[in-house]
């Protein structure tokens, strides 16, 4: 009979240090599955009792923009179960956090610092450029006079409903239509992948 060596299970359960093998007619133990004589050994030599959890301490996260947050909690290196106490009594099924991921960190380029995400577009009013995630949302801050940058490809029309200078970065696809027949959208220098169907 075949015992295997199992780390994970050696923390709370008697384990085998090796893989070995049992004979069940002389109950004697071998490292080899020839079971020769000088491969022969004691059960005492292979067979020990548990040994306990090796604990490591994992503080809390923050969630970010791509992952979860979690809780502390308490990581053990030998069988890999998570505990929410020093001591290992309490196993944990999860240690993630029902927080919500947290807003992208777009940088001047509308770049998220955190993910390297591209924001969607961004809307320049009064104050410097507000980068959104979504086309929807920067269509619905943007105002009369403000400029628009589109920031990656998008395919469907956007549909203008103010007076706005958009810039389409270089590289970006994206077609335009306004609703405004008296006013007309500027485009900048970088906008000649966008065809406009103003």
């Amino acid at each position: 009979m075949r015992h295997d060596h199992d780390a994970a299970s050696a923390c709370t359960e008697w384990f085998y240090s090796t893989r070995c093998w049992e004979c069940t007619g002389c109950d004697s133990f071998f490292t080899s599955e020839d079971c020769a004589d000088e491969y022969k050994t004691d059960k005492d030599m292979l067979y020990f009792p548990p040994v306990g959890h090796d604990l490591k301490n994992v503080p809390a996260k923050e969630p970010t923009c791509v992952a979860k947050g979690t809780v502390e909690y308490w990581h053990c290196e030998r069988c890999t179960r998570n505990f929410g106490d020093e001591q290992g009594t309490s196993e944990l099924t999860t240690i993630e956090t029902n927080a919500p991921l947290a807003t992208h960190q777009y940088g001047a380029d509308g770049v998220c610092k955190v993910c390297s995400r591209k924001a969607a577009a961004g809307v320049q009013a009064n104050a410097g450029m507000v980068w959104y995630d979504t086309m929807g949302e920067a269509l619905t801050a943007l105002t009369d006079g403000a400029q628009l940058a589109i920031n990656a490809d998008y395919a469907d029309t956007i549909t203008l409903n103010q007076t706005c200078t958009v810039e389409v970065k270089a590289g970006v696809t994206a077609a335009l239509t306004s609703r405004l027949r008296t006013r007309k959208t500027a485009l900048s220098p970088l906008s000649t992948t966008a065809p406009s169907a103003i």
